[in-house]
């Protein structure tokens, strides 16, 4: 079996005065291994041709035969180099040398969320949201060109020493109208922390609306310190994406705001047509002045509480509710009304509130006199 690259080697093409060194990767110099996941080892690199510092993907020697896992592995580097995004890690060649498969792709000074997130335990609400302002700006470029990325999680999130988020890692990343998949119907592709319903269950067909719940699972994480859901078994854990509603932040932070805890929480609904429907709608709620907003449930819930008043904790987020039996329609993101921010919905929460109390006094009022109207038809009868 090959060996892999070994830090300080260099591969230049052999030749009568320059043999080749230990390292298969040729034209490249190892500087450093920066870690290694399930598939491949990451290293530092320099081309040696163009000078540039890249970061250099190698798919381990067990899988340099398996027919699946090098098209996941050319599929993740495709769509990296397909996407040219100032949010997403950028690819530049990926080709067979010696036997090793190999991807070079841009290299980031810093670490990945997950990394932060151990080294700190919690983000500040002001750092996760610019981080998730920014991943969604990368999906939305992703869905333009037709790709959905399949699992987003804090390992997958890069951010540079300028602040800069780049999401990373496109090895199960799709694009909408391919033909054949990596998987099967009924398997299911992802990490269990952060996986959508729909990926749980195994649904072959996933839009971006999986990114987006996924994306509001790690932005629970960020803000929270833990993730939204946990168990013993990957099993476990899905089971309880698929039936649980999602846990409120601010049951665990309390510090969170209003505006954040509910975008969170939409973006985590269970069926998909709860869901933010793009990347753009999440935001434009994200960025509005929550200051400038009108009161919201938990505001408005406070102050009733206080005087005594209980008042059941909404099912889910505020800004889509849905009353009786009806329901949403069908949709996809194609055919979806234009929904309303959270900055343009009722103006004031408190008749929300209202409208309950008010419509169970309509309905005993209705018994009643229909009750006394009755008496009156049996007195008139009688007399």
């Amino acid at each position: 079996m090959p060996v892999l690259p070994e830090v300080g080697s260099i591969i230049t093409e052999p030749g009568p005065t320059k043999p080749a060194s230990k390292s298969p990767i040729e034209g490249y110099e190892i500087l450093e291994k920066l870690g290694q996941g399930a598939m491949g080892v990451i290293y530092k690199a320099r081309h040696l041709k163009l000078q540039r510092i890249v970061a250099l993907k190698v798919l381990l020697p067990e899988f340099a035969n398996d027919e699946e896992f090098i098209k996941r592995f050319f599929r993740e580097a495709r769509a990296a180099i397909t996407l040219h995004h100032p949010n997403i890690i950028q690819g530049y060649h990926v080709d067979k040398s010696n036997g090793f498969y190999y991807f070079a792709m841009e290299f980031i000074e810093g670490g990945t969320v997950k990394e932060r997130l151990e080294k700190l335990g919690v983000l500040t609400e002001e750092e996760a949201t610019n981080i998730v302002i920014q991943i969604c700006q990368a999906l939305e470029h992703a869905q333009e060109h037709g790709i959905v990325h399949r699992d987003i999680k804090p390992d997958n999130i890069m951010i540079a020493k300028d602040g800069t988020a780049k999401l990373c890692d496109l090895g199960i990343a799709k694009e909408i109208n391919q033909e054949g998949s990596l998987t099967q119907t009924g398997i299911a592709l992802g990490t269990p922390y952060y996986i959508s319903p729909e990926q749980a269950m195994g649904e072959k067909k996933i839009d971006i609306r999986s990114d987006i719940y996924s994306l509001g699972a790690t932005f629970y994480h960020m803000i929270t310190g833990k993730v939204p859901y946990d168990g013993d078994t990957s099993a476990v854990i899905m089971t309880k994406h698929i039936s649980e509603e999602p846990p409120d932040p601010r049951h665990v932070n309390p510090t969170i705001s209003d505006n954040v805890a509910e975008v969170i929480l939409k973006m985590m609904a269970k069926e998909r047509e709860y869901r933010y429907q793009t990347p753009t709608e999440v935001i434009e709620d994200l960025k509005q002045d929550s200051s400038k907003d009108t009161p919201r449930f938990s505001s408005v819930s406070s102050v009733l509480i206080q005087d005594g008043i209980k008042i059941p904790k909404p099912k889910r987020p505020l800004s889509k509710t849905f009353s009786g039996s009806q329901r949403p329609r069908k949709t996809t993101s194609k055919n979806l009304p234009r929904k309303k921010t959270l900055s343009t919905r009722a103006p004031a929460s408190s008749k929300r509130f209202a409208s309950q109390p008010s419509y169970n006094w309509m309905i005993a009022l209705a018994v009643a006199m229909g009750i006394i109207l009755v008496v009156l038809i049996v007195l008139v009868l009688k007399s």
